[in-house]
């Protein structure tokens, strides 16, 4: 099946790059660490993290991938993530360059290109 109107990104991690260097330039300030726990009141005031810190916060977006589920349950709000394996082939640098997705419902397969590859997905 070919789709021409849909729509993918060839590098997710350079438009990831572009929003967070966007955040910063409007105040934002990124923060790394692992999530252990909440300070909340009415709502959410701080995250605890592993190393010790506290972060202070107005709002809190949940968008932990995976880890998702995980944190929601630590709030008392599980959400019903779940995780699955995939396998996908890509091959590097081929001689030929999709311009849609193609999506092929009975092989439960998706090829479109990536960066500079072509890519499965299963």
């Amino acid at each position: 099946m070919l789709f021409p109107q849909n729509r993918s990104l060839r590098d997710p991690h350079r438009l990831v790059v572009r929003l967070a260097e966007a955040f910063q330039a409007l105040g934002g300030r990124i923060e790394r660490g692992e999530v252990v726990g909440f300070d909340r009141s009415d709502r959410i005031t701080a995250l605890r993290l592993t190393d010790g810190r506290s972060l202070a916060a107005d709002e809190v977006v949940l968008c932990a991938g995976a880890h998702t589920g995980r944190m929601s349950k630590m709030l008392g709000e599980p959400m019903p993530l779940e995780t699955e394996r995939g396998y996908h082939t890509q091959i590097m640098r081929p001689s030929i360059s999709m311009g849609h997705s193609v999506i092929w419902p009975t092989r439960r397969s998706q090829d479109r290109s990536l960066f500079h590859d072509l890519r499965d997905v299963r």
